[in-house]
């Protein structure tokens, strides 16, 4: 859809960033509310998620989807 993390137009404020306590020092940005959607829809998203995981471009990936 376009959205951007920062900037004009950025998606930022849905999101909040939390630390891991597994990883010191490591930030990850965490959903503020999960949104649910079309059980049709999951299976596509969760195809996109992965296609974008196996992309070596592409570094995190962050969602306010609710998953399985």
């Amino acid at each position: 859809n376009g959205g951007k993390l920062v900037g004009e137009g950025g998606v930022q404020w849905m999101f909040e960033r939390k630390v891991k306590a597994e990883e010191p020092g490591s930030l990850e940005w965490v959903a503020k509310q999960d949104i649910e959607i079309p059980e049709k829809d999951k299976e596509a998203c969760q195809k996109l998620f992965e296609a974008l995981d196996e992309n070596e471009a592409v570094q995190e990936i962050y969602s306010n989807i609710k998953l399985p």
